[in-house]
């Protein structure tokens, strides 16, 4: 049986221990799904994730874009949003906070000190996709890393 991550339930003394790791199978199945298949979920919260066999599990992947879409990283912040404060409310003290997640996640390391000013990193960088697109015809294989080169094309 499948049960959704915030229907599972504990005693309260094992809780904190079983929900750090979730914490931790949700993060790494994150960056799995960002890294290597190169998706955002879109709308990602502890109701599209399943415990099952010991293991964390994400449904409701059919909506989820590229994180070169016009909202994806967007998209991305949210999905880390909802995730970051269901394990914060359920007492995972070292729980990421959304920023922090989603550097994590998409490997941007975005250093804005307050949401806004984060906010308006997302946006310049899905803006400057948007420009590439309209001058190059085609998507930005990724964003700007640590390195702050630009957009590199796949040569597929």
């Amino acid at each position: 049986v499948f049960n959704a991550l915030k229907q599972h339930a504990y005693s309260e003394e094992r809780r904190s221990a079983r929900l750090h790791e979730k914490k931790e199978h949700s993060t790494a199945l994150m960056q799995q799904l960002y890294n290597e298949c190169t998706l955002v979920h879109a709308d990602l919260s502890e109701y599209n994730m399943l415990w099952h066999a010991g293991k964390v599990w994400l449904i409701d992947v059919s909506q989820s874009v590229e994180p070169t879409h016009p909202h994806g990283l967007e998209f991305l912040f949210r999905d880390c949003r909802n995730v970051s404060q269901f394990f914060q409310k359920g007492g995972v003290t070292e729980a990421l906070n959304e920023r922090e997640l989603f550097n994590a996640v998409s490997g941007l390391n975005i250093s804005a000190d307050n949401e806004a000013d984060f906010l308006a990193e997302i946006e310049a960088l899905e803006k400057m996709n948007e420009d590439h697109i309209q001058k190059n015809g085609r998507k930005a294989a990724s964003f700007l890393k640590d390195d702050g080169s630009p957009p590199v094309l796949s040569a597929d």
